[in-house]
């Protein structure tokens, strides 16, 4: 029970200015809490729902995507009957699995999600649920049919009182408005609502997502300095944070922009360390954002000496994530070209190619 109260104490901690210190202090209680978990699920008790529930925001922040799963499935397993609990526990176990890339796996446990949200007449619940079913529609590659859906998670979370998800809901359906071809002002519209409510909450985590999505929509529109601008702000939360999901977004992003400007060994190096980043905490990336980095490497490399290109590539395969956000934020950005130039020319090796 202690360690229930502890979770749920946790919970909305999580999600504003504390919520690094809140998953420092879970993560210092994992085995304790793995302990609770197995108890509850073997005893069936009544906390365990409660408990896996509350933990959804620590797994998916710690990037603990398999491990959360398995025991929301073991916890809906131990616990008879049909719940507002069940719902959300089925609807959060979407959400990690989404993250595993396992789409046809999310859909079916977001349908049951759905059947008994709507069984229990649950507004709040069905909202969460057309938010992931949006992202997840968007992760399958049918980005039109996303755009409803996500145009209802925002709909729905307008007439309650949860900034938090109004937030996230709106970065969700401003990134999908751009990526389904929009190029109204709409998809920014949305999307800058959203930073307004994420920085309400002083949740770096939520905040670092926003600007990444602004980040990628400038830079798109070919803005490269406001692009530069949002883009260095979630690097710099994704150090603060220890972030690997939001730093692997950001080396490949800037990674892109180095291309544009020329900077081809440096762009190898970013390439580089975020694909290191993802394989060390087992992310995947959506398919076009993996095109985009794929068809940036290869202008890079054909731009660069095969040997120059490789050694690059090593070199930034070796770095770990907090070197690499710090080069990537040094060598990059586009107000101090000049000063980047002449600090490369005195460095050796294909750093300081040109």
């Amino acid at each position: 029970a202690c360690f229930t109260a502890l979770a749920k104490q946790a919970e909305p901690g999580l999600k504003g200015p504390n919520g690094r210190a809140w998953l420092k202090r879970l993560g210092g209680e994992s085995d304790n809490l793995r302990a609770a978990l197995e108890w509850g699920s073997m005893t069936q008790a009544d906390n365990v729902l409660p408990l896996a529930n509350a933990l959804k925001g620590f797994w998916l922040r710690s990037g603990l995507f398999t491990e959360g799963r398995q025991w929301l499935k073991h916890a809906i397993d131990a616990s008879p009957g049909a719940s507002r609990a069940k719902a959300e526990a089925f609807v959060s176990a979407a959400h990690l699995t989404r993250y595993l890339g396992d789409n046809p796996i999310a859909v079916d446990l977001l349908a049951e999600g759905f059947r008994l949200y709507r069984q229990f007449e649950d507004p709040d619940g069905l909202a969460t649920a057309f938010l992931v079913q949006g992202l997840t529609t968007f992760q399958e590659g049918h980005h039109q049919d996303a755009l409803p859906i996500a145009t209802r998670s925002v709909e729905m979370f307008r007439q309650g009182s949860d900034r938090w998800n109004l937030a996230a809901a709106l970065n969700n359906l401003g990134f999908i408005e751009h990526v389904s071809g929009d190029r109204s002002s709409l998809p920014r519209e949305h999307l800058e609502e959203g930073l307004l409510l994420a920085r309400a909450t002083e949740d770096d985590w939520l905040i670092a997502f926003v600007v990444a999505s602004l980040g990628e929509v400038a830079f798109d529109h070919g803005d490269i300095a406001e692009a530069w601008s949002y883009l260095s702000e979630c690097g710099r939360l994704a150090l603060r944070l220890e972030d690997k999901r939001h730093g692997s977004f950001f080396l490949d992003v800037i990674g892109r922009l180095a291309v544009i400007q020329h900077q081809y060994d440096i762009a190898l190096h970013l390439f580089a360390a975020a694909a290191s980043v993802r394989s060390d905490a087992g992310l995947r990336t959506l398919p076009a954002d993996q095109a985009a980095a794929e068809a940036s490497t290869v202008t890079a490399r054909s731009a660069l000496p095969p040997a120059e290109g490789d050694a690059a590539w090593r070199a930034g395969g070796d770095m770990g994530m907090e070197e690499a956000l710090e080069f990537a934020i040094v060598h990059t950005n586009p107000h101090r070209r000049s000063e980047v130039i002449s600090v490369q020319g005195q460095l050796s090796g294909p750093i300081g190619r040109k």
